[in-house]
């Protein structure tokens, strides 16, 4: 998933939009994996200060 203004040698990440307000969103990046079983991201929250 890109945004304008994001470069394709980013790293990959996936963000989810408020529809009522789309400055509200979370972002899921840099993934990783400590074994087979499970996998892990950051989590960005984002929201206007009110």
């Amino acid at each position: 998933m890109t945004s304008p203004g994001v470069r394709l040698d980013d790293k990959p990440s996936a963000t989810v939009r408020c529809q009522e307000n789309p400055s509200v969103n979370v972002t899921f990046c840099d993934r990783f994996s400590f074994d087979a079983d499970s996998v892990h991201y950051a989590v960005e929250l984002r929201a206007p200060q009110g």
